[in-house]
């Protein structure tokens, strides 16, 4: 599973631009007090993107890569059509894949390239909800977490990145 670099059309958004469109669940869960020992998934009506990408009709699948130790998931959109190209979609500071996929396929840009053909690849970053293993350190864990933590842009931009088209 690694994407051909010579196919990849790369659309990299910064903090300061993201087109992602709110998750409809933050508002509802807004007041409910989470720690580490409450599982996301106590928080019904809540989907990942798989499943939102799913709920959609379309096929999907999750790899892994690793990167300076940190796991990091990838989403991929499975193209009803013929393969055109592949797209890799990076979303903005303080989000995850599925920020792209939270709307309808007819306004939403993954589905739309999907639906274009296109062969669609979602990113995350560190320490999002589809990063936050690591080798051997653990965000929370008291010991651990700072070193976890350690990172910036410069980390995630190039490192993390450059492993995703590799």
């Amino acid at each position: 599973g690694t994407l051909p670099a010579n196919m990849i059309l790369v659309i990299f958004l910064s903090a300061l631009l993201t087109l992602c469109t709110p998750s409809p669940f933050l508002t509802s869960y807004q007041d409910i007090p989470l720690n580490k020992d409450t599982p996301t998934s106590s928080l019904l009506p809540y989907q990942d993107t798989i499943q939102l990408i799913t709920k959609q009709g379309y096929g999907s699948e999750k790899h892994t890569i690793v990167s300076d130790g940190y796991h990091i998931q990838l989403h991929r959109i499975l193209s009803p059509e013929q393969v055109q190209g592949v797209v890799l979609i990076n979303h903005g500071f303080l989000a995850d894949s599925a920020c792209w996929v939270y709307g309808p396929p007819e306004s939403s840009l993954a589905y739309l390239l999907s639906s274009a053909g296109y062969d669609v690849w979602l990113t995350n970053r560190r320490g999002n909800m589809y990063a936050r293993v690591h080798d051997t350190l653990d965000p929370d864990d008291e010991e651990t977490k700072k070193a976890f933590w350690d990172f910036s842009i410069d980390d995630t931009g190039p490192m993390d990145l450059a492993n995703v088209i590799d």
